[in-house]
């Protein structure tokens, strides 16, 4: 496609689209089309992409004069477009899978569960808020300053320019003080006192109540060649998507970029290598962002995968890793700092064991070397190494 062609065809789309919204129907037809089309935009499922297509084919029929669902029809057709290389992608990823899975002289295979986890924040969980009949007032250490300003508003029935929202010190969020919950049941209780009220959460309900960090269950195979090497990997894990419920428009084509992280950008050479992310929602326990989100639970799984491979293989782990970088001169550097600080390959007590993690994530690398006692799984040393920038 030349350059004029795209630059006619975007001008078209952003014409039809300005057109489209002024001629949005005020009634509720629309409204229960984008319900289907945002199921068949998140799911890319051809029952979904289906019916959005039937129903917006109907909608041109019937009112050929209203350019929005012309609009809306071109999005389904968009949407199946990118499901169907998705499936073309991901048909060719698994031949390649099977054929290189096929001649290994080694296979190695594994499943990992993890629990769902709470922040367990520093500072219990609280917030005080005044409600009057002119404003609300809210006092809250929060890491989402205009969601709880928004919450509080919806909440108490008032104007977002009626609410303010007075921000503290987190005391440890972790991630626990992204959600707002705690600002809705302040509100909402406050709303039956005519004076401030400050509402602490116990530990006990803390716990109970949580945004707790999804359970995910990860099957992993690689094959190996006769030097030990992985020429096929192999990951497929079930879990939670914090995002489509957190920040919807950045859950597409079925693919969470959060939950994913730390799973699907290895550093490590790995030829044939496939990851497939399936989304369930556990009923009735909501999820949220713990921590570091994401690499909390991938880095574990792959880094105590590529142990598994480097035992597989007879070789030392920190060795195999190094053999697994030829590319990343930048991460290697990291790995040989922190084996270097560690005394690694140096004899240890009986009783002893020592380990080796590396996580890439967020344009950083950081490798951690820990020693610790069999019997008591005390860590008895730690040594990170980190390199940050582009």
């Amino acid at each position: 496609m030349t350059q004029s062609l795209r630059t006619a065809l975007i001008f078209f789309y952003v014409l039809l689209l300005q057109t489209a919204v002024s001629a949005q129907p005020a009634d509720s037809t629309l409204d229960d089309g984008l319900k289907l089309l945002e199921e068949a935009r998140t799911t890319l499922e051809e029952t979904a992409l289906s019916r959005a297509q039937e129903y917006f084919g109907k909608l041109t029929q019937q009112h050929p004069e209203n350019a929005v669902y012309f609009y809306e029809l071109a999005r389904v057709e968009s949407y199946r477009s990118s499901a169907s290389s998705m499936r073309n992608d991901k048909k060719t990823a698994e031949h390649a899978l099977d054929e290189a899975m096929a001649s290994v002289v080694t296979r190695v295979e594994a499943t990992y569960q993890v629990p769902f986890l709470a922040h367990a924040t520093m500072e219990p969980m609280n917030c005080t808020v005044h409600v009057r009949k002119d404003g609300c007032e809210v006092w809250v250490g929060s890491q989402v300053l205009a969601r709880a300003q928004a919450a509080a508003a919806k909440t108490a029935g008032l104007p977002l320019d009626k609410v303010v929202v007075h921000n503290h010190l987190i005391g440890g969020g972790f991630g626990r003080r992204l959600e707002v919950d705690g600002v809705i049941r302040a509100v909402q209780i406050a709303q039956h006192v005519d004076a401030p009220v400050k509402v602490v959460w116990t530990r006990e309900e803390d716990i109970q109540h949580d945004m707790y960090r999804p359970y995910f269950l990860d099957r992993i195979s690689a094959g190996l060649d006769e030097k030990g090497m992985p020429v096929a990997w192999n990951h497929r894990f079930a879990g939670s998507s914090i995002m489509a419920r957190w920040a919807p428009p950045f859950f597409n084509n079925g693919l969470d970029p959060d939950t994913t992280e730390g799973a699907i950008d290895l550093v490590y050479a790995l030829p044939n290598m496939h990851v497939e992310y399936l989304r369930v929602e556990p009923p009735g326990i909501p999820t949220a962002f713990w921590r570091s989100v994401g690499p909390s639970h991938n880095v574990f799984v792959t880094e105590s995968f590529i142990d598994e491979l480097a035992a597989a293989a007879k070789q030392d782990a920190v060795a195999y890793r190094r053999a697994l970088l030829d590319k990343s001169p930048r991460a290697k550097a990291v790995l040989d700092l922190a084996a270097e600080k560690a005394d690694w390959g140096q004899p240890l007590p009986q009783g002893v064991g020592r380990g080796v993690s590396a996580k890439a994530a967020r344009h950083a690398w950081r490798i951690s070397r820990g020693n610790s006692e069999v019997r008591s799984t005390v860590v008895e040393n730690l040594v990170t190494a980190a390199k940050s920038g582009a």
